[in-house]
């Protein structure tokens, strides 16, 4: 079964953070619905965005220009030194994304990435207090209107 260009891109960035050196290790996640037990962090999670995916309609040649908004999030188990800590788990992930690694994986399927913001973000509510680093990042690449699993 193919897949779409969205669920490839998903993939190597799940795979070029599984394969990076940072805190969560090989914990890093692609969709994950469930809350993580604290047992599973530090972990990274990655999904699409709420912007999920700008399509510009073809030219006279089919071919579409595609931009895929997705959120890494780098998820630590709360502590007094949360901020400083999720700012350096971003760091190495902003790191692993433009590694030589990074750029091979990912420019077999993208144009062009780039993160576009980085947020902090703590919780204390329920049993699993958290702090985040949230980073929003775009991928470009082309499809033809008819083949959208396939790179233009």
């Amino acid at each position: 079964m193919a897949l779409h260009m969205q669920q490839q891109v998903l993939d190597a960035v799940v795979a070029v953070l599984q394969a990076a050196s940072t805190d969560a290790a090989a914990r890093v996640y692609a969709d994950r619905l469930d809350n993580l037990q604290k047992a599973k962090l530090p972990a990274i999670l990655v999904d699409e965005a709420d912007a999920g995916e700008s399509i510009e309609p073809g030219t006279i040649t089919t071919v579409q220009q595609r931009t895929l908004a997705v959120q890494i999030r780098c998820v630590l188990a709360l502590t007094d030194d949360n901020a400083a800590e999720a700012r350096a788990f971003g760091l190495q992930v902003e790191k692993a994304m433009f590694s030589d690694a990074a750029r091979t994986a990912l420019s077999a399927l993208c144009s062009r990435w780039a993160i576009t913001a980085s947020r902090l973000e703590q919780s204390t509510e329920g049993d699993r207090p958290y702090a985040q680093r949230v980073q929003d990042w775009t991928f470009s690449y082309s499809t033809r209107r008819a083949t959208p699993d396939v790179k233009a």
